[in-house]
């Protein structure tokens, strides 16, 4: 199912770049199911062309199987475990033959923490800068937009949140990837009772940095996919909540 979300357009207001986005809450991928739609959409705006599937630990072969079942040219996982392979020449090449980057759920501290400053970071934005698409799901979509709630400090539960919102638990970080201006994603949204979550760190953020940024908390099961255009398709079985 497609729906479109014009929302993105009232709230994002900073210049897009070039690429594509795909956000996805969480929730297994299965042939014939949800995820047909936003993959597929990945891969169209892949061009049909290689894409790169990241993560700090090894994967299983389903994944890749699964997005060249959807016209993908070529799929293939790349494990980046810390700085040093993130700062290979090699990753930097592996994922800059691609149209695509997708990155896999996991802990967000790990990518931030082992990523940030690499040739990983740099290669990812120069997909998306130069017209590619970039994806993630769980971990992997929290990590796209402007501010980040980090977990460096381990995870947060709302009501904890909304009791102490000066705690160092809810650390926001702001100078990783950057895709999506002026945002903050959250996953596993309904699922996990995220709500007071995600207005405690706009809250934050509104106070430590002066900016009013949209929150996006995304269902499990459930994409936005952005275009160039800052229009969003809404996809999958749940809903998105700005």
């Amino acid at each position: 199912m497609w729906r479109t979300a014009l929302t993105v357009l009232i709230f994002v207001r900073s210049a897009f770049a070039q690429g594509s986005l795909c956000v996805i809450g969480g929730g297994s991928e299965n042939y014939n199911s949800w995820s047909d739609a936003p993959y597929a959409w990945i891969v169209q705006k892949a061009h049909s062309n290689n894409i790169i599937i990241i993560a700090t630990t090894t994967q299983s072969s389903w994944l890749p199987n699964y997005v060249m079942s959807l016209g993908a040219a070529s799929a293939f996982n790349v494990t980046i475990p810390n700085a040093s392979v993130a700062n290979d020449s090699s990753t930097y090449r592996a994922i800059r033959s691609c149209r695509g980057v997708f990155i896999k759920g996991g802990d967000q501290w790990e990518y931030v923490s082992r990523w940030r400053g690499t040739l990983t970071e740099q290669a990812i934005r120069e997909v998306f800068l130069d017209g590619g698409v970039v994806a993630g799901t769980s971990a992997g979509a929290m990590i796209v937009s402007e501010f980040v709630f980090d977990a460096r400090f381990g995870s947060a539960v709302s009501r904890d949140a909304l009791r102490n919102p000066r705690s160092t638990t809810l650390r926001i970080t702001s100078d990783f990837l950057r895709l999506l201006p002026s945002t903050l994603i959250d996953t596993h949204f309904h699922e996990r009772g995220r709500f007071g979550r995600l207005l405690t760190l706009l809250g934050r953020i509104l106070a430590e940095n002066g900016r009013r940024v949209l929150g996006i908390g995304l269902e499990d099961q459930t994409a936005l996919c952005v275009e160039p255009t800052m229009v969003g398709h809404v996809m999958g079985s749940g809903s998105v909540n700005f």
